[in-house]
């Protein structure tokens, strides 16, 4: 049964969709006001593992991430600065010309790691207007309340404020989090609309001008796009409180109740070396910086899906490395697939193997996305097979069923590689045919320098010859592979 860990139940919960078959799903996209980090992109690679594994399990899936280009303050607090104007004048931009850049940034970075494509990526400043009507919604509802041109959520006028982050608001002494603001009934009292006559960006609203608060925005983007209630809302631990909070408190009260999400999933922070991320310590990563060492996107991908979303993982050089060897093992087990040549039937053991790990990869996943106990089992369908594929022993019609099976576990994960990354012209192909032909010739000949030498002439080409039974097994740099037989 497929079943998530809720946060706001704090307990697994069977998952059924409202709509049957149909899943609504929204993720907390970045604030575009610099470049996407990898503690970043550790929370979007659990929204990207998650929809995979729904559109696998045969589920539609309605996906939907923002991106955050104004009203994003400081520390999380609507006294402090808006994460956009900071940007700005620190790149001596208009604002939206900062979020232009980073949006651009954060979506390339996104093409490169392989992150599913949602139906909608609104941008906050697209959808004004329907906050503007939110907040209407709430004053007129008595659950906000204007003051100096700004708007702001009463807390205590909202029963279930605190149930997601499991804190009791009456039990926090007054101020404790922020600073008492004057124009607040109550500390906890969030910011809907923000009078600041200095900020670049201003809307004229019923109230006076400003801009939208961080939290209503993602209120308003759910419901333009998404309806009143959804599925299921994921995001980083940071975004539980007061984000997430906020964002039930005014969705449900605009919605007469109507619970914003019935599933909330949450990922743990990324730590880097043992430490929370930071340039003064010299560990912040963005991915270009780890493109720069030499590691592919796929080796970050798999790094930061490895462990599962609510453990906390610890992102080092070292693992990225071990991601690299773990995915180039696989890959090379794919390609020596890709050229297996036995004739025969398929085998019982074969097929048992691939129904054994198709199955103990899905139940994986369905428990709470257990990505650990999933990898698992991929791996141990290769091992099942493995001595065979070793010994040119496998039977082509299994090596074709053991890359179908693959391919689809790959459909979840995307950390493989199955078509080749360059074609080979004909002349090479031709000469290294001619070659393979004269070095099977010289070994049986007893040759063994001039055997020697013709495969190491193409390994500075970046092609590696392996004898094996039957013949020779060449793979190329580039992701190509063959099979040439040896003449009876």
């Amino acid at each position: 049964m497929l079943q998530f860990h809720n946060t706001l139940t704090r307990q697994k919960e069977p998952f059924v969709p409202r709509i049957p078959g149909v899943v609504s799903v929204y993720n907390c996209g970045p604030t575009v006001y610099d470049f996407v980090h990898i503690g970043n992109w550790r929370s979007f690679m659990l929204a990207d593992l998650l929809v995979r594994f729904l559109e696998f399990r045969g589920f539609e899936v309605r996906q939907v991430m923002n991106i955050t280009d104004v009203g994003h303050m400081l520390n999380d607090d609507e006294q402090g600065t808006d994460r956009m104007a900071l940007a700005s004048e620190r790149e001596q931009l208009h604002p939206l010309e900062v979020a232009a850049r980073y949006t651009e940034a954060f979506l390339a970075d996104a093409a490169l790691l392989d992150i599913h494509e949602p139906i909608a990526r609104p941008k906050a400043t697209e959808y004004v207007p329907q906050m503007i009507e939110m907040v209407k919604t709430l004053i007129d509802k008595g659950y906000a309340y204007e003051v100096n041109n700004s708007v702001y959520f009463e807390v205590s006028k909202f029963a279930d404020y605190g149930k997601l982050a499991n804190r009791n608001m009456d039990e926090q002494e007054a101020g404790a989090r922020i600073d008492p603001h004057p124009d607040k009934r109550h500390p906890h009292d969030f910011a809907l609309w923000i009078h600041n006559p200095n900020h670049v960006l201003q809307w004229e609203t019923p109230w006076g001008s400003g801009y939208p608060g961080w939290h209503i925005e993602c209120s308003s983007m759910i419901e333009a796009i998404l309806g009143n209630s959804i599925d299921i809302h994921t995001g980083g631990e940071d975004n539980i409180f007061p984000h997430h909070e906020c964002e039930i408190a005014q969705s449900t009260a605009a919605h007469d109740g109507a619970p914003l999400a019935t599933t909330w999933l949450h990922a743990r922070f990324l730590m880097v070396d043992g430490a929370k991320m930071s340039k003064s310590l010299g560990n912040f990563y963005r991915l270009s910086d780890l493109l720069e060492k030499g590691y592919e996107p796929k080796d970050v991908r798999y790094a930061l899906m490895s462990a599962h979303y609510r453990s906390t993982l610890n992102f080092t050089l070292d693992a990225l490395e071990s991601a690299k060897a773990t995915r180039r093992g696989l890959n090379d087990y794919i390609r020596r697939l890709e050229t297996a040549v036995m004739a025969g039937e398929g085998t019982r053991e074969c097929e048992r193997s691939i129904i054994d790990a198709e199955d103990a990869f899905t139940a994986a996943l369905d428990d709470d996305l257990n990505i650990t106990q999933a990898l698992e089992a991929i791996f141990g369908l290769r091992d099942a097979m493995y001595k065979r594929l070793a010994k040119g022993q496998l039977q082509r019609i299994d090596a074709q069923a053991l890359i179908k099976a693959f391919r689809k576990f790959d459909s979840v994960l995307k950390i493989m590689q199955f078509t080749p990354l360059a074609v080979m012209d004909e002349a090479t192909s031709a000469a290294l045919q001619t070659d393979i032909a004269g070095r099977q010739k010289a070994r049986a000949d007893k040759e063994w320098a001039l055997a020697d030498q013709m495969r190491d002439k193409w390994a500075a080409q970046g092609v590696v010859l392996e004898d094996i039974q039957d013949g020779t097994r060449w793979i190329s740099d580039g992701g190509e592979s063959g099979f040439v037989a040896t003449p009876v």
